[in-house]
């Protein structure tokens, strides 16, 4: 009896062990998380900014106006200083007769810098159900040190995923 709790201690040492060893070689993928909540009349989102240092903005849209409004903290300042803004219901050429249906979120992408203009790594989605339209807007990033004037956000391109409402 005593050989075989023995045995059976040995190998759960040896299995610690291996799977301590296999745990340390394995790649190993930093986890990222976009936050994203509604209500019947706005949407909040936030998603990483930063490419080598990652820092969180956070979006908010505005269902009865369709402005999308954003900022992005500062490590070093503690405040906001950096804020974002764009009318997607002009980019989507909503009816003022009709009650537009928004959705919003943020995902990842890497493009290029620009002339000056330093993307950031992650795009910003709007959908809008009554033009059936979707849009992605990209906007620059930097750590800047002061409060830098609002920052527009600039549409990379769109796509139909449905006919429009007639």
């Amino acid at each position: 009896m005593a050989k075989m709790t023995e045995n059976r201690m040995a190998w759960l040492v040896a299995g610690v062990f291996l799977g301590l060893a296999i745990s340390y070689v394995w790649p190993h993928e930093p986890l990222q998380a976009v936050a994203t909540d509604r209500n019947s009349q706005f949407a909040i989102v936030t998603g990483n900014v930063g490419l080598i240092d990652p820092v969180d903005a956070v979006f908010t849209l505005d269902f009865l106006t369709g402005q999308v409004r954003g900022a992005c903290i500062n490590r070093s300042l503690g405040k906001f200083n950096v804020t974002y803004y764009r009318n997607v219901a002009q980019d989507f050429k909503v009816d003022p007769q009709t009650k537009p249906i928004y959705a919003i979120c943020m995902g990842a992408a890497s493009l290029q810098a620009k002339s000056g203009f330093t993307p950031a790594a992650s795009l910003l989605y709007v959908a809008e159900l009554t033009s059936g339209k979707v849009g992605a807007y990209t906007f620059p990033w930097q750590e800047y040190q002061q409060a830098v004037p609002p920052i527009q956000l600039t549409p990379i391109d769109s796509y139909q995923f449905r006919d429009a409402e007639k």
